[in-house]
């Protein structure tokens, strides 16, 4: 098997806690995830898409899942439709993802 981490950058700062919910339910959502847990992780209260927050950045909260596919190819297409399925729900629920700009101020004088 393979992991791959998927990094998203959300602008949540008040949505961290939703933005991780919605982040592991469109990775259990791809037929290729590979659940890993043994049966007594499951028991324990593991979670199968592990959601953490990774960094604080300037303008945004840094997200990352951990997910499992059974080889190279399919990890990196499961990372793909990951990504694309989380920025779309992400524009659903009204959550931004941050993407890096600059305001420019020109003076008249």
């Amino acid at each position: 098997f393979l992991m791959v981490q998927a990094d998203v950058l959300p602008e949540v700062f008040l949505h961290v806690v939703k933005a991780k919910e919605l982040l592991a339910r469109e990775v259990r959502k791809q037929p290729a995830f590979l659940d890993i847990r043994t049966e007594q992780q499951k028991k324990d209260g593991v979670p199968d898409v592990p959601v953490v927050v990774l960094e604080l950045a300037d303008s945004a909260v840094v997200l990352r899942a951990s997910l499992w596919a059974k080889d190279n190819a399919t990890a990196f297409a499961l990372k793909c439709a990951v990504l694309e399925g989380i920025k779309l729900t992400y524009d659903a629920e009204g959550i931004d993802i941050a993407y890096p700009h600059m305001q420019v101020v020109k003076s008249e004088e």
